[in-house]
């Protein structure tokens, strides 16, 4: 492995005398620290690396300080912050100096993936002298401890024997796998067959990682008790071969069958929600159209007949324009208002001709120019986001209708990078105090409510002077980023295409796994 070279000049011994284990320090010495306000703690280690640090007892808990001498504890510690800063490995030499190592010992550091938030976690490793890193009984032992402490299970996969070195008991248990180790045919009798394809892609993403890449993924596997589960698997090399290939890689697997069906549950509750409020806007709408429009023509009639039989003097008819005047008046607001809960055509077409038709309409009825521009190529958006942006929108002209003097509105639906915004800017003038007031605090129930869509969408709500008036940005990203870039396609999987011919395998319908999210 291309691993960061630093710090290699010899020091001065500091850490207390080793106590050497019987036989000496057998196999290589592994501890897991997490790095989190500046301050190193051990969360676990091996009898051979407690014992390299001159512990008597076991260091899971301590900080490094508490275990070791100002020399080292310098070396170590900056090892250590390089390791997680830069995330990538990185290694010391002669540290650790003893009488049975004057030369000391070189230790090397792995950034790990599952740490908590505001922490990194960090593997450190002082392999036997003249020895290549591989998987020993401590080793094991230590990956045992670690695994229930992380977001998952850790195993460790051979490319090139095709089968685990090391799988977590508790996770060989649950899938009905080996715990000595599994092969690929093993995994694959176990694996659903519309993931034969997405397995095969893992491997070979595996085979072709980089030294500082993280490959993930979600398979659907039959677990022990014959139920799916759906494992989320995210894996980065280990070990490499002389001539620089892929030899081992270590990962962490995660049981999220639960997890996948929450979110499918949540989003199934949102769109149910967001159903209801459509259609009780809806309902309101057409309540507003049918039932309150004719009670203000019937009003208009009343009043009309009263006017024929009655002889009003003139300030008496100045009270009846009034009235008529109010009538007209409701009419015009009760035929917006309806239009824009209930507006035609709103649910088909792409979302630029559904902003453009609601626009027509709205701008008719509210005496509003209004123009709507499309930059950038569009590109597909989930349904929850067009229907926010839409939402937003309508709510960002009625706004403008009713509480600003604008006379035309200026609208663009932005498509640029993996980010799709729109702005809406009138020009009904810039505020009295020329100061733009703060999202939530300073404004109506209206910006709220487009700021909690907004951001359950992962998007941003923004309010800005514009040329004329107000201007309002709503920001979504068309697709979530992820965390690790995935990695390069491998080049060559040394052979492990050949391994996977799909099986014929009836799956019985109360038995059909749930989808991936």
């Amino acid at each position: 492995m291309a691993l960061a070279h630093t710090d290699a000049s010899a020091s001065a011994p500091s850490c207390a005398a080793a106590r050497p284990v019987a036989g000496g320090y057998p196999g290589a010495a592994l501890a897991l620290a997490e790095l989190s306000g500046g301050r190193i703690t051990f969360i676990s280690a091996s009898p051979a690396f407690a014992a390299r640090l001159g512990a008597s007892q076991d260091v899971g808990g301590r900080r490094l300080e508490e275990v070791c001498g100002h020399d080292d504890l310098r070396r170590i510690q900056g090892l250590v912050e390089r390791c997680a800063q830069g995330r990538r490995p990185g290694r010391i030499d002669r540290a650790l100096r003893t009488g049975e190592t004057p030369d000391g010992v070189r230790v090397w550091a792995y950034p790990m993936d599952w740490g908590p938030a505001g922490a990194v976690q960090v593997i450190l490793s002082i392999p036997p002298t003249g020895r290549s890193h591989h998987l020993t009984t401590h080793s094991e032992t230590l990956f045992d401890h670690l695994g229930p402490i992380s977001s998952g299970m850790l195993y460790v996969y051979d490319i090139q024997q095709r089968r685990t070195r090391y799988i977590h008991p508790q996770l060989a248990e649950s899938l009905g796998l080996s715990p000595t180790g599994a092969g690929l045919a093993e995994v694959q009798d176990r694996l659903h067959p519309s993931d034969v394809l997405v397995l095969q892609r893992h491997l070979e993403s595996m085979a072709g990682l980089g030294d500082h890449e993280v490959c993930e993924t979600q398979l659907r596997l039959r677990g022990a008790d014959g139920e799916w589960r759906i494992v989320q698997s995210r894996a980065r090399v280990f070990s490499r071969t002389p001539d620089g290939l892929v030899r081992r890689v270590i990962g962490v697997a995660s049981d999220v069958t639960a997890a996948v069906a929450q979110t499918n549950a949540l989003a199934q509750a949102k769109a149910d929600v967001a159903r209801a409020e459509l259609d009780e806007r809806r309902r309101i709408g057409r309540e507003l159209h049918d039932s309150t429009t004719q009670h203000l023509v019937a009003i208009g009639l009343s009043l009309a007949a009263l006017e024929r039989r009655t002889v009003f003097d003139e300030s008496h008819q100045a009270i009846l324009r009034d009235i008529r005047n109010s009538i007209a008046a409701a009419h015009r607001e009760i035929r917006t208002f309806s239009f824009m809960l209930h507006p035609p055509q709103a649910s088909g077409g792409d979302l630029a001709e559904r902003l453009r038709v609601f626009a027509d309409g709205f701008g008719r009825r509210a005496s509003l120019r209004i123009s709507v521009d499309v930059v950038g190529q569009p590109r597909d958006a989930s349904s929850a986001m067009e229907g926010a942006l839409f939402r937003i929108f309508q709510e960002a002209l009625m706004n403008v209708h009713r509480h600003t003097a604008a006379r035309s509105v200026r609208v663009v639906l932005n498509y640029v990078g993996a980010e799709v915004s729109l702005m809406v800017e009138d020009d009904g003038g810039k505020l009295a105090s020329d100061r733009i007031p703060v999202v939530d605090h300073e404004t109506g129930v209206g910006i709220g409510s487009m700021r909690g869509r907004l951001i359950e969408l992962g998007g941003r709500l923004d309010l800005e002077s514009g040329d004329g008036g107000l201007r309002l940005k709503a920001q979504l990203p068309l697709a979530r980023v992820a965390e690790i870039k995935p990695a390069r396609r491998a080049k060559r999987v040394a052979g492990e295409e050949r391994s996977f011919a799909p099986r014929d395998r009836e799956i019985r319908p109360e038995r059909a796994p749930p989808r991936l999210a």
